[in-house]
């Protein structure tokens, strides 16, 4: 048997007690917290900011726009992905601090964990992304 490409997490429902209209201004809240978070990373990483204000903007609304259009599959897969984001933002930045905290380098450090948010990023992207019918 073919296991998730995401875990499942008992602990958090997603979208099954939500509609995805409901969580739509949630989620891009999220992403937008997550956008910051890797921002923070990424200055540890020594590496310039990636977005603009404006392009930030514009990038929250077209995730709203596209967890409106997605299916409620994607959706959830997507919410998953989020989650996971999340967890990895939170307890890589906390290790990276803690490093930093001992006077220890912590650029190598940060740029892994930037390339690993990057990647899961792209993954949460691309399962938003329209199907061709």
């Amino acid at each position: 048997m073919p296991m998730p490409a995401l875990p499942f997490h008992h602990h958090r429902p997603a979208l099954q007690t939500r509609t995805i209209e409901g969580a739509n201004a949630a989620l891009v809240q999220r992403w937008g917290a997550l956008q910051r978070r890797a921002d923070e990373i990424a200055a540890l990483a020594d590496l310039a900011p990636e977005f603009s204000a404006s392009e930030k903007d514009a990038a929250r609304i077209a995730m709203g726009d596209a967890f409106s259009h997605a299916g409620e599959r994607a959706a959830q897969i997507a919410t998953r992905g989020i989650e996971d984001m999340e967890l990895l933002t939170e307890t890589g930045l906390k290790a990276l601090v803690q490093v930093q905290a001992r006077g220890k380098p912590v650029q190598a450090p940060a740029l892994a964990l930037w390339r690993e948010l990057y990647h899961a990023r792209e993954a949460v992207l691309s399962v938003l992304e329209p199907v061709p019918a």
